[in-house]
């Protein structure tokens, strides 16, 4: 089976989540687990496989980190990994007063201005992927770079969302 969502451009960065959601509805609708009801042990381990694969497939080009992961692993760029950390200095402070901020935070409010903040570098960040996947040929250094600070931002985001009072704010790189 093909698992090719075709919304996506094969050397770009651009989804649209509309058309990239139709085509998870069309492939789910033939290898959906409840599909496979009344047919052979056989065929309904293939569809369960080909389901999760879908549902990863999915997940992974919804959502910026995994995508941006899964391209640069395309381009045979070098892994991204978790000992990988920001090298500039002034984002490493930003990330540093961000988590300070968050730690300090005593009401929802705090907290929300803290994701907000977060959110526009976020915004930033995604918008170099954009970029450096957009050229011919991409530039990889870049998106890895950028790959590196989404994670930061994105563990942050994670971090700001489940924020509670007194709860001890733990973000992971």
């Amino acid at each position: 089976m093909n698992l090719d969502f075709t919304s996506i451009p094969q050397n770009g960065w651009s989804v649209d989540p509309a058309a990239l959601k139709r085509a998870w509805r069309l492939k789910m609708a033939v290898t959906h687990p409840d599909r496979m009801v009344g047919r052979s042990d056989k065929e309904q381990q293939i569809g369960a496989q080909q389901s999760a694969l879908i549902n990863r497939a999915y997940e992974t080009l919804l959502n910026p980190l995994p995508r941006a992961h899964y391209l640069l692993e395309r381009h045979n760029a070098p892994e991204v990994s978790e000992s990988d950390s920001l090298e500039d200095p002034e984002l490493l402070m930003e990330v540093m007063e961000l988590r300070e901020r968050l730690e300090e935070a005593e009401s929802e409010e705090e907290a929300a201005e803290v994701r907000a903040d977060n959110a526009k570098l976020l915004e930033a960040t995604v918008e170099t992927l954009a970029q450096a996947f957009g050229q011919s040929p991409p530039d990889l250094e870049t998106a890895r770079q950028a790959a590196v600070q989404l994670r930061y931002w994105t563990n942050i985001e994670k971090a700001a969302r489940e924020w509670s009072p007194g709860k001890r704010v733990e973000l992971q790189h």
